[in-house]
């Protein structure tokens, strides 16, 4: 198996590394992973009998990927929630976010064997360009979320600390209100990138995407979470993950009131409008005892729906060797009946090239973050598509 990254290791955490170091580490797959673009001969050198894609970040990859959709005996699946982030084909802003897509990226779409995605609005629109969808929501690894921090008690002499977790810049902007009112107050946190009108006023913070890095988020000792969604497709589609994130960690959570955050966990959800922000935080950070009380409510929800390892494992061998849907089948989720894998068969097991590797979660997840060979590194500036905004 052979994932090849168009987007940062971070952003790819849980929809490539964390699965594929999984299923790596038990022996029910080999392979790893490389910087996009690779062309069709080094893949075909690698043994790999499944490859993982991403959207294309310039115009050559375009046609690199289509001659690896060409490839006979490879299967080929996309990483569908690589729609949600920067990528200069895609109009995050746009009222159809997919059907903004220049063809050319639609076309390989189309092309995949199947497309996996977190999000099953996301998941239902796609399947309007490629029937063969699979719906993986995201959820935390037993193997690498353990031994979840008791919620902290809030410490006398210093300001609450409130962070949040951004995917793009733009996404806190509803909470440049709330920065400004209470920045002399609270210390605000940001792990990710941060709108440059607000920056000054937060304190940026860089995680690896490795095995540590439950506990470095713990570390960081919040006392409230913030997770703002864009409003529209783009913040429709994504996923929760967030939110699991800071339960995990004991800390309360103030969210978009989006339909990514519908559900039982108990989550504070606020309308998109900086009032409803600034007084759901005030309230908490006026009120330690529910504050600490909100945190613990919802560690316990996170860590009662969370998977036993197999459970997890079964999930991504099913995803990423799932039977295509015919149109107007139903949308396949984790809830369908497991379907043989792929990864046992006798011809798929003759392709492979290299021995399975087996070490531990942590320790393939390592080997995995390295992502990279800088000779096949792609410069998304360099020969951009030209796009439909830009041809009318």
């Amino acid at each position: 198996m052979l994932a090849l990254l168009g987007s940062t290791a971070r952003a790819s955490r849980y929809r490539i590394l964390e699965p594929l170091a999984t299923l790596k580490a038990v022996a029910l797959a080999s392979g790893g992973v490389l910087r996009a673009p690779l062309d069709a001969n080094q893949v075909l050198r690698s043994g790999a009998d499944t490859l993982i894609l991403q959207l294309p970040r310039a115009q050559r990859e375009v046609a690199t990927q289509r001659a690896l959709l060409a490839l006979p005996g490879i299967t080929t699946v996309f990483d569908g929630d690589d729609l949600l982030r920067d990528n200069p084909y895609v109009e995050a802003e746009a009222a159809d976010p997919v059907a903004a897509l220049p063809a050319p990226i639609t076309e390989l779409l189309a092309a995949v064997d199947r497309i996996v995605v977190s999000n099953p609005r996301l998941g239902e629109r796609l399947a309007a360009v490629n029937p063969a969808v699979h719906v993986v929501p995201d959820a935390l690894n037993p193997a690498i979320w353990v031994d979840p921090p008791a919620p902290a008690a809030p410490r006398d002499g210093r300001r609450p600390r409130v962070g949040w977790i951004a995917e793009h810049a733009d996404d806190a902007d509803v909470l440049a209100t709330l920065v400004a009112t209470l920045g002399a107050e609270v210390e605000f946190m940001c792990v990710g990138p941060c709108p440059s009108h607000i920056g000054a006023a937060v304190t940026r913070v860089d995680l690896a995407p490795d095995a540590a890095y439950p506990q470095a988020l713990a570390a960081l000792g919040w006392d409230v979470a913030l997770i703002p969604l864009p409003a529209g497709p783009a913040g429709e589609w994504r996923s929760p993950i967030h939110a699991l994130e800071a339960g995990w960690c004991g800390v309360p959570v103030v969210c978009s009131d989006a339909p990514p955050h519908a559900g039982a966990l108990p989550l504070i959800r606020v309308a998109d409008t900086p009032d409803a922000w600034l007084t759901a935080l005030r309230a908490l950070l006026a009120n330690a005892p529910a504050r600490l009380a909100a945190g613990r409510a919802l560690q316990q929800a996170v860590l009662a729906q969370m998977e036993h390892a197999a459970d997890y494992r079964a999930r991504w061998q099913r995803a990423w060797a799932c039977p295509a849907r015919a149109p107007g089948d139903p949308l396949l989720t984790d809830a369908a009946t497991a379907v043989p894998a792929l990864f046992g068969q006798p011809a798929v097991q003759a392709r492979r090239a290299q021995p399975v590797a087996v070490g531990g979660v942590a320790e393939q997840l390592s080997q995995l973050g390295q992502v990279g060979h800088p000779a096949f590194a792609a410069d998304a500036a360099e020969d951009p598509l030209p796009h439909p905004v830009e041809q009318r």
